[in-house]
């Protein structure tokens, strides 16, 4: 999931040797979880002090933190790759964020499916700055909220279909338990169409129309237009958001 950064061997001189190892060390700590000072000393085979001292200035940051009780460290952030580290398959989808932002008048979102989940790569919003969508670039969306994103993972992804209960945001703008049937029946009408759009706006007032991004080995990315309920785009209804999205993808 990180951008290929092409590390400088130790031997070679760095233009920026602290930011080189405080990268790597948030790149180890994001795959391994958490580590401590002394397993993180060994791997990279940096001096104890200068590790600590790269650590102590990301925690800092908030981009790591030390557990009191383990003395461990994990990452709080993550590096996700830019346009051109994108999977191939998604790079159409990239280059047309813009112009969808300005199109529906919504922000727009692209995920790239791994591991189980949904990631974040990039989003683009409208030129006239009326959103108030809070998640941004890096973020994971793996949760029991049946929305339009998650469907699409259940509909084209290879994550078996949950035992535990889901739940969807009602109409009142509280959570609701979704039954079996009815949770299958959403997730099919993903699979009929590639196109799916939320029941109703979240706790924030958004809700996403979503659209699955596909090759032949599955599921590899979904594209998302983000309709805030305080700021209605061109279009407001979702079917005809739904219809308007099919032809201009």
């Amino acid at each position: 999931a990180f951008v290929s950064l092409g590390l400088f061997p130790m031997e070679q001189k760095q233009p920026a040797p602290a930011l080189n190892r405080g990268i790597e060390l948030l790149q180890i700590l994001e795959q391994e979880g958490h580590v401590r000072l002394e397993s993180l000393a060994g791997r990279t085979a940096w001096p104890k002090s200068s590790v600590l001292r790269c650590l102590q200035s990301l925690e800092a940051c908030g981009m790591v933190r030390r557990s009191s009780e383990t003395k461990a460290y994990r990452a709080l952030q993550r590096l996700v790759p830019m346009h051109e580290h994108f999977p191939e398959d998604l790079k159409p989808a990239a280059a047309r964020l813009t112009d969808l932002a300005e199109h529906f008048g919504f922000v727009v979102e692209l995920f790239v499916a791994q591991r189980g989940s949904l990631v974040m790569i990039d989003r683009a919003e409208p030129s006239n700055g009326m959103n108030r969508v809070r998640i941004r670039i890096g973020a994971t969306r793996k949760s029991m909220e049946l929305d339009a994103l998650f469907a699409m993972q259940l509909a084209f992804g290879d994550d078996p279909f949950p035992e535990e209960p889901l739940w969807q945001w009602a109409e009142t703008g509280q959570r609701t338990t979704v039954d079996a049937e009815t949770a299958h029946q959403f997730v099919n009408r993903a699979k009929d169409r590639g196109l799916l759009s939320d029941r109703w706006f979240n706790d924030n007032g958004v809700r996403r129309h979503a659209m699955a991004i596909r090759v032949d080995r599955g599921l590899v990315g979904v594209l998302a237009l983000v309709q805030d309920e305080k700021f209605p785009g061109r279009i407001s209804e979702a079917d005809a958001i739904l219809d308007e999205l099919e032809k201009v993808s």
